[in-house]
C-alpha cells in the first residue's frame, strides 16, 4: 500500500484550517489528502507544534529541516522518499506521485473511439448530453464514461 506523509508547519490544529488567518491553500489541500484516502491511499500528517517526535524519529525529515522548518516545510514523503518540500502540492502531483489516476473517480475505464460525423452522448451521474459534432476530424480516441453510447442527433422537438 501507498503511504504519504506530510510534515506540516507549526498550526493551531491538525489541519490548519481554523484561527483568525487561514491559508486559502489548506482546505483544498485537505480536501486532496481525503480523496487520496478515498482512492485507497495511507496518508497521515503531522503537526510540529503538536507531533514534534514524528520529525524528529526521522533522519531525512531532521535533514531537510537544518534549513529551516520556513523553508522546509510542508515537506511530503511518499512511501520513505521525499517527493516534495517547502509548497503544498496538487492533487494531481500528489496523484501521479502515488500512482493514481485523477481519471478513476470519474468512472473513466478506457478509450473509446470517436468517428466523424458522429456525436457522442455521455451518460452520466449528471444526465445526458451532446456535446458536438466531429465533422472535420477522421478518427480520435476520448476517455468516456463506460456507459457513453454513440447515436444519431436528435432534432429539437426530440431532445429532453
Amino acid at each position: 500500500m501507498t503511504t504519504l506523509h506530510v510534515f506540516d508547519k507549526p498550526m493551531c490544529c491538525s489541519t490548519g484550517i481554523c484561527g483568525p488567518q487561514v491559508d486559502p491553500v489548506l482546505p483544498k489541500f485537505a480536501s486532496d489528502l481525503a480523496w487520496l484516502h478515498e482512492q485507497g491511499i495511507s496518508v497521515e500528517r503531522f503537526n510540529l507544534a503538536q507531533q514534534p517526535q514524528a520529525f524528529v524519529a526521522l533522519p531525512d525529515v531532521m535533514e531537510a529541516l537544518k534549513a529551516g522548518p520556513e523553508i522546509a516545510l510542508p515537506l511530503i514523503r511518499v512511501n520513505d522518499r521525499i517527493v516534495a518540500s517547502g509548497i503544498y502540492p496538487t492533487r494531481q502531483q500528489m496523484a501521479s506521485w502515488c500512482g493514481v489516476s485523477l481519471l478513476t473517480s470519474l468512472g473513466v475505464t478506457e478509450p473509446a473511439p470517436i468517428v466523424a460525423g458522429q456525436p457522442v452522448v455521455v451518460e452520466n451521474s449528471f444526465g445526458r448530453f451532446a456535446p458536438w459534432c466531429l465533422p472535420k476530424i477522421r478518427h480520435a480516441f476520448c476517455f468516456l464514461p463506460e456507459k457513453a453510447v454513440l447515436e444519431k442527433p436528435r432534432s429539437p422537438a426530440q431532445r429532453p
